[in-house]
C-alpha cells in the first residue's frame, strides 16, 4: 500500500477547512464590518457636507479616544483596524461611494509599510491611494488626503525600518494633491520627533495617537475640510494667451479667488483635432489655433486661454468672441470663430 506522507495530509486538511469555512472568514477586505451601519446612514441637509473618514485603526480608534469630535457633526468613521490600502480599495465602493458623501478624508498607508499584507513598494501604495482618489473625484466627491503619521518602529514588526518609506510616501501624497486639486492634511509635521518617530506625549505605543495626539490632528483635518469646501468666486487661466508650435506642449495653471478655494474644473478644447488639453490643463498643440476653456462643476464660472500655433512656418490666428445662449437662466459663454488671418 502506498503511504501518504504527513505533508500531504496537512495540505488536504487545509484545503477542506478553506472550502467549508463561513463567508465572513473569507471577507478579506472586511466588507461586513460596516454592512449594517451603512444601511442606517441618513442623508444630510442640502446645505450640509457629509464627511467620510476612511482609514485603518488610527481612524477607527479616533471615535473611541475622542467621541466628542464626531458627535453632532456629519462625520462618519469608516476606519477598520489593521487594514492596508489594498483592502480599503476593495471596500471603497460599499463604504464610501454608495454613502454619497460630499467629502472623503483618507488616512492610510502605515499598515502597508508594516507589510500587514506582504511586501509592497511605496509606489504601489501610492497607486492604491490614487485609485481611490480618482474614484472619489469621478463621483464628484471632494478629497482630503492625509499624511502617514511618523513611526520609528512597529512593535509588531520590529524588523522593518519605516522612517524613509513614510517620508517618501508623504512626499508622493502631497505632490499628488497639488497636481490633482485635492487637499493635503499634514499631520506628520506636527507629530514627529527628532528621531522621526511619533512624539511620546502624543502616543502610548509609537504608532497610534492618544487623546493628546488626536487633539493635535483635529484642527488640521478640519482646516483641510474647510479648504476643500470653499467655493471659488472667480477663476482665471494663466496665461490667458499662448504661442506654441505644432506638437509642442505647455502647462496652463488656474488662479482662483479666494485663495485656497477649490480648483475643481473641467478643461476642454473647442476643437481637440487642433489642440488637446488634459485633466490637469496640459495643452498639446497640433495645428492652427484654438481656445481652451476651464469650467467649474456647476457651469457658473468659466475662463479661457487663446492658443496661437505656428504650423509649417505660417502662423494662423483666429479671432474669438463670446456670446450668450438665449433661454438660459444664466448666460452661458461659448467661443465662436469669426475669421482668420494668414500672415503674408
Amino acid at each position: 500500500m502506498k503511504m501518504i506522507n504527513l505533508k500531504q495530509i496537512i495540505l488536504v486538511l487545509q484545503f477542506l477547512l478553506f472550502i467549508v469555512k463561513p463567508a465572513d472568514a473569507q471577507d478579506w477586505a472586511n466588507l461586513n464590518f460596516n454592512k449594517v451601519a451603512n444601511t442606517k446612514i441618513e442623508p444630510t441637509a442640502t446645505n450640509e457636507y457629509q464627511v467620510v473618514f476612511m482609514g485603518n485603526s488610527i481612524t477607527q480608534f479616533w471615535s473611541d479616544a475622542h467621541p466628542a469630535f464626531f458627535a453632532n457633526k456629519p462625520y462618519i468613521n469608516k476606519g477598520i483596524s489593521e487594514q492596508t490600502t489594498s483592502q480599503m480599495l476593495n471596500r471603497f465602493d460599499a463604504d464610501v461611494i454608495k454613502q454619497n458623501p460630499s467629502i472623503v478624508v483618507f488616512l492610510g498607508g502605515t499598515n502597508d509599510i508594516a507589510q500587514n499584507g506582504g511586501p509592497i513598494t511605496v509606489e504601489q501604495i501610492m497607486e492604491n491611494i490614487s485609485s481611490m482618489a480618482q474614484i472619489k473625484k469621478t463621483n464628484g466627491i471632494k478629497v482630503v488626503l492625509c499624511s502617514v503619521l511618523p513611526v520609528y518602529q512597529y512593535n509588531w514588526r520590529p524588523d522593518i525600518k519605516p522612517i524613509e518609506q513614510i517620508i517618501s510616501l508623504n512626499a508622493l501624497i502631497e505632490k499628488y494633491t497639488e497636481d490633482n486639486d485635492m487637499v493635503y492634511a499634514d499631520f506628520y509635521s506636527s507629530l514627529v520627533n527628532e528621531e522621526k518617530g511619533l512624539k511620546s506625549e502624543y502616543s502610548n505605543d509609537g504608532v497610534h495617537p492618544n487623546l493628546a495626539g488626536y487633539l493635535v490632528m483635529e484642527p488640521i483635518v478640519e482646516a483641510a475640510i474647510q479648504k476643500a469646501t470653499t467655493p471659488a468666486t472667480s477663476i482665471a487661466i494663466s496665461p490667458s494667451t499662448l504661442n506654441m508650435t505644432d506638437n509642442s506642449i505647455s502647462q496652463l495653471s488656474l488662479i482662483v479667488t479666494p485663495e485656497g478655494a477649490s480648483k475643481n474644473v473641467t478643461w476642454s478644447s473647442s476643437n481637440p483635432s487642433i489642440a488637446t488639453v488634459s485633466l490637469s490643463g496640459l495643452v498639446r498643440a497640433l495645428a492652427l489655433a484654438r481656445l481652451i476653456t476651464a469650467t467649474n462643476p456647476d457651469g457658473s464660472l468659466t475662463s479661457t486661454c487663446f492658443i496661437t500655433v505656428t504650423a509649417s512656418g505660417n502662423q494662423y490666428i483666429y479671432q474669438t468672441v463670446l456670446r450668450p445662449i438665449v433661454g438660459h437662466a444664466m448666460p452661458t459663454l461659448l467661443p465662436m470663430t469669426t475669421g482668420f488671418l494668414h500672415p503674408g
